[in-house]
């Protein structure tokens, strides 16, 4: 939604007593302010014009332009004219107007989060009276209460505790023909009701060219104001394609039902049968044998409140297609199908550090699978990739359980013993006479293994002459009694000197 004359005025009102000319159905979309200094204004900018130059100003037609202070507004030629009736610093105005246009996007990127995440409707309804102070109220065909914003009954009374009208107010209105030709409108309108002298900004929300339902605006006086048929079209258009999401929904609302839970339930471990796997996953067009990976994604953000996880919910499925995220705690846990996605030569390196970084947020990713059966266990490869993976090196944005199966396998085994249990005794015996000597025994057994047991390589790593290497190795034999032909005690040691 572009920020528009209306919508200044709109803001304004929240902070000053404003006065507007020429009034009317036309909104303007503007792509800044300025301070007019007497060049030849354009269309789409809103000028800060002072008294002395009002004059001048608005001879010139079609133009747009807000006073700093009231006073006597020449005639113009139909242009929409804001005056501020306080008296004000110009560069208050000029922050006032700053923040202004700051709010207006704030207020857009919320609005857009709730209606890409398909939020409830009182929850739009609410953001708008929040942001401007209009109340309003979705009703369905029927005249049924859909939903409406937190103080809409405060300002009417007729909503009462009811689903629906009161019996009187429907017989007055099915009776008022403006009423009933209102349904036939496909923009923005303005109803106003000749018995309580209040107007009303309307939408009409039709699917497939049926009237479904209407969202009202008002503001609390039932006046007419500023940017009322712009905020109503906005929010209207947005409301119908929920409408028609939630339409389409229901209609494969049980299939994909039954296919979310069975794959919640294989996700934490609840066995099922082949056949009902098969009859599930063919509502996606996904097979039991498919390739599949796991990835879980934790968020930098301390918000954890539904409508943020459901926007990022939305984005992950948008980027990766072809998968199913899932809620997980305060993370996202997402089951992507490889065999049918239409990224199949995916840059993990590139495009998924760019998405993650735009969205901060970190993600663990488990080896590839090719039996949704066994989808728990891989559940748990992306969570303990992430877990062990923010550990270790919290910078990455991504982690695969590949690089992290070590401090994994040495984290089962130290679950009831103690790492120290576990380490090569020629090691601790190592480590205690480096410590009491000022050795590097140990140091040196690290590289000469690193360096596959080659006396040039290891010498020339630690920067020590060969004599000297040979030396140490003869000290660590006598020590210690390794035998270096021995493959299982070489691997003892490499465990060990590797969780060091």
């Amino acid at each position: 939604m572009e920020i528009t004359m209306g919508m200044i005025a709109l803001f304004l009102k929240n902070q000053y007593h404003i006065h507007e000319y020429s009034l009317s159905d036309r909104d303007y979309p503007l792509k800044g302010f300025q301070i007019w200094n007497g060049d030849t204004p354009r269309t789409d900018i809103l000028y800060i014009v002072e008294n002395e130059q009002l004059k001048e100003f608005v001879g010139k037609k079609g133009r747009l332009c807000i006073g700093i202070r009231y006073g006597e507004i020449p005639a113009g030629h139909g242009c929409y004219r804001i005056s501020v009736n306080d008296s004000v610093e110009l560069y208050l105005l000029i922050n006032a107007l700053q923040e202004i246009f700051q709010e207006f996007y704030g207020w857009s990127m919320r609005m857009e989060r709730l209606f890409y995440t398909h939020a409830g409707f009182a929850e739009i309804l609410n953001e708008v009276e929040r942001t401007f102070g209009l109340i309003s109220l979705l009703v369905d065909k029927n005249l049924q209460y859909m939903a409406f914003s937190e103080n809409f009954a405060q300002y009417n009374p007729w909503v009462g505790d009811g689903k629906t009208m009161p019996v009187e107010l429907l017989n007055d209105m099915m009776d008022d023909e403006n009423f009933r030709m209102a349904i036939r409108h496909d923009k923005a309108f303005i109803y106003r009701n000749m018995d309580t002298d209040t107007c009303t900004y309307c939408y009409n929300i039709k699917i497939n060219g049926e009237y479904e339902a209407r969202i009202l605006i008002q503001n609390k006086t039932g006046s007419v104001f500023s940017g009322g048929l712009t905020l109503v079209r906005y929010v209207g258009e947005n409301m119908a394609g929920l409408f028609a999401y939630l339409d389409e929904e229901r209609i494969q609302e049980r299939g994909l039902y039954d296919f979310y839970e069975m794959i919640k339930e294989l996700l934490h471990g609840i066995p099922k049968i082949t056949e009902e796997i098969r009859q599930k996953l063919d509502v996606r067009g996904w097979k039991k044998e498919h390739l599949y990976q796991v990835y879980q994604f934790q968020f930098m953000e301390a918000e954890n409140a539904s409508v943020t996880r459901r926007y990022y919910q939305f984005k992950i499925e948008d980027f990766l297609h072809d998968c199913c995220v899932l809620q997980d705690d305060k993370r996202l846990c997402c089951i992507r199908n490889l065999s049918v996605t239409e990224k199949k030569d995916w840059d993990v390196p590139q495009e998924l550090s760019v998405f993650l970084r735009d969205n901060l947020c970190q993600m663990g990713i488990s080896q590839r699978f090719t039996d949704i059966s066994l989808l728990h266990k891989y559940y748990l490869e992306a969570q303990y990739a992430l877990e062990l993976g923010l550990l270790s090196e919290d910078t990455s944005w991504y982690y695969h359980f590949e690089s992290v199966v070590l401090p994994f396998i040495w984290k089962q085994a130290t679950r009831e013993l103690s790492p120290a249990q576990l380490f090569h005794p020629g090691i601790r015996r190592l480590m205690e006479y480096d410590e009491k000597e000022h050795t590097e025994l140990t140091a040196t057994v690290k590289a000469y293994m690193k360096h596959r047991y080659n006396v040039t390589e290891t010498a020339k790593a630690l920067f020590i002459h060969r004599t000297t290497l040979l030396f140490r190795l003869q000290r660590v034999e006598k020590l210690t009694g390794i035998d270096w032909n021995n493959w299982e005690e070489r691997l003892w040691i490499g465990i060990t000197l590797e969780f060091l």
